[in-house]
């Protein structure tokens, strides 16, 4: 089983628009938008989320449903998967959330990070789109999400991914937050959303597909399975941090090898 929640900013007419201005609900206690999915305003953007953990042979789906509830809820404005922004002063001036920044710490190495400030990013705000994963109860988080780094992280760089400035603060490799189900992978932002959403033929397929193959790996977590993914970890780290799309592009290769079973 897995969930996600994923961030997103708001325009309208190309100006862009703090989300408290059409959403309420927070963190805790977020708005339901149907039975399925919840937001809520996170800083100046709208984050939405599974409502419930579910099979992770149907996110494509389940995250393109959900977006459309998104985009009614805040109708007129439209909703931006993009990764990055430099607010107006103005809008950010004119929020309420626009210094809550962070809430549960973040953790890389099995060591939990210090947390960001809004004067570390001035007025960049960052927009993640985070993984939830279920994972067999022997196996430790941190390694975890070096198994995320070398089956999604990386290869959604040889997909395009790029984070500009999200990456050194939000976007690096190995980023967690350990749940009592398993992990909260953090280092992906929106990008694999949008994947899905705009329905991109190969690549949501087999974002789809390494989606599943991570969900496979974590929750059975059989040893020499897990040893094999993370031999590559410090790889998949290099081209995560810096971004190497044609490095990327070798260890997909590796892994659709797998995923053809062999």
């Amino acid at each position: 089983m897995i969930g996600y929640d994923v961030e997103s900013f708001l325009e309208i007419d190309g100006q862009p628009i703090a989300a408290e201005k059409f959403l309420g609900g927070s963190k805790n206690n977020p708005e339901a938008l149907d039975d399925q999915v919840v937001s809520h305003p996170d800083n100046v953007m709208a984050e939405f989320a599974s409502r419930s953990p579910f099979d992770h042979q149907y996110l494509r789906d389940i995250i393109s449903n959900d977006i459309k509830k998104l985009v009614q809820r805040v109708a007129p404005a439209k909703v931006l998967l993009i990764s990055a922004m430099d607010c107006p002063s103005g809008m950010l001036a004119d929020s309420t959330l626009a210094e809550e920044i962070g809430c549960d710490p973040d953790y890389r190495d099995g060591r939990m990070r210090e947390p960001i400030r809004t004067t570390d990013i001035g007025n960049y705000r960052y927009a993640g789109g985070h993984i939830h994963f279920d994972c067999h109860k022997d196996l430790p988080a941190d390694i975890a999400a070096r198994v995320c780094d070398v089956l999604l992280g990386a290869p959604l760089v040889a997909m395009g991914e790029k984070q500009e400035g999200r990456r050194t603060v939000y976007g690096l490799n190995g980023l967690y937050r350990p749940k009592s189900y398993g992990i909260e992978y953090r280092t992906l932002s929106n990008f694999w959303a949008k994947l899905l959403v705009n329905n991109i033929p190969v690549r949501a397929a087999k974002f789809q597909g390494l989606v599943s193959m991570t969900a496979a790996v974590l929750e059975k977590a059989e040893y020499e399975v897990v040893m094999r993914v993370i031999k590559n970890a410090d790889y998949a780290a290099d081209i995560i941090n810096n971004e190497a799309r044609t490095e990327g592009a070798k260890l997909l290769s590796s892994i659709d090898k797998e995923l053809r079973g062999g």
